[in-house]
């Protein structure tokens, strides 16, 4: 496992993972991402979906997930109840590639989710 450069991640392809080979690609009913050897996860949302706890968050971490809306956009994010909100903003943007980044902190409690909405491809 090698981190990428800030010019590497810039000059990435949406279809490849930012820092590790986990989970990463197309997203069409169901995530859990996973915090393994990097907090940041990047995909492309080809379908409604699910979002699930992540798995191996330890007390204290955080991850980051970018989220972007394929070609047709207007896909549609059902997460879990669990999850706390900060000012309760968790729609996705709508518009065909636009770009979404939810931040994830877990205080052994509570996840806690930032989204940063309407980036724009």
């Amino acid at each position: 496992f090698k981190q990428k450069t800030a010019y590497e991640i810039h000059q990435c392809d949406w279809s490849s993972d930012v820092c590790s080979s986990d989970l990463s690609g197309t997203i069409s009913s169901s995530l859990t991402p996973s915090y393994t050897t990097s907090g940041i996860r990047r995909f492309i949302v080809d379908g409604n979906f699910t979002l699930n706890l992540p798995t191996s968050l330890p007390e204290g971490g955080s991850m980051t997930l970018i989220i972007r809306q394929d070609s047709v956009g207007n896909r549609v994010m059902t997460a879990d109840s669990t999850y706390k909100w900060a000012a309760g903003i968790k729609t996705l943007s709508t518009a065909p590639n636009s770009i979404d980044m939810i931040n994830i902190f877990y205080d052994g409690v509570d996840y806690l989710a930032v989204m940063t909405k309407g980036y724009v491809a």
